[in-house]
């Protein structure tokens, strides 16, 4: 038997310390006790037996370290968040035979995402215009959205495509029952207004339009 330990058959019964018993635990463990010692040892075997770190007097246990350390970074690790939800869309105008419309731009893939959805009202003058970087045949459908639309395609400034007053999906619809809108033509551009104001404004295929951004 080792020193500062007990024997098996005396395990269930309190440790106290006699004359008798104090010879068997080190010197420097004396002045602890030997029922704290024994209790340590029986209750948090894992803990004594963790590897440690460090020199002493300063060793700590392993998982304690490494949960510290996760804490602190957790703490110390900034919020991040997408470029989109910290700053608003910017905002353009689409000059159309001598009509000013005043759109949101979407030039990311957040942003385009997201398009007009959740909006419950669209002036006559409003719109989101989606600028993309390469010429395709750019696919949109109606997911999230609650009113009514008219979509246009544009090469630069000229008109590819429209589709005249779209409309937002009937509540409980499944998004793989949403049909996708494409042009004939590629383009780079696609324009969202009220639905109904192409029509008002005479707007076809080939048509030229204007655009000014960065305004405010």
């Amino acid at each position: 038997m080792k020193p500062g330990t007990v024997a098996a058959a005396h395990r269930s019964r309190p440790i106290v310390p006699t004359h008798k018993t104090l010879h068997r635990i080190p010197r420097r463990h004396r002045h602890r006790g030997a029922a704290s010692l024994f209790e340590a040892r029986l209750f948090a075997p894992s803990l004594f037996a963790m590897p440690l770190l460090g020199t002493p007097p300063f060793r700590v246990p392993l998982l304690g370290a490494l949960l510290l350390a996760a804490l602190m970074i957790a703490a110390l690790w900034p919020a991040v968040t997408p470029a989109s939800a910290q700053q608003p869309l910017a905002k353009a105008e689409v000059i159309i035979h001598g009509r000013v419309f005043r759109v949101d731009v979407a030039d990311t893939p957040a942003g385009q995402a997201k398009g007009l959805g959740g909006r419950k009202h669209l002036a006559a003058d409003e719109g989101m215009l989606f600028v993309y970087a390469d010429k395709r045949r750019h696919g949109f459908w109606m997911k999230g959205m609650f009113i009514p639309i008219d979509m246009i395609w544009l090469d630069n400034r000229s008109v590819v495509h429209i589709e005249h007053e779209v409309p937002p999906p009937k509540p409980g619809t499944d998004d793989r029952a949403l049909p996708t809108y494409r042009p004939p033509e590629p383009g780079n551009f696609v324009l969202e207004i009220a639905a109904g104001r192409a029509r008002e404004i005479s707007l076809k295929v080939g048509d030229r339009v204007a655009y000014r951004f960065n305004v405010r």
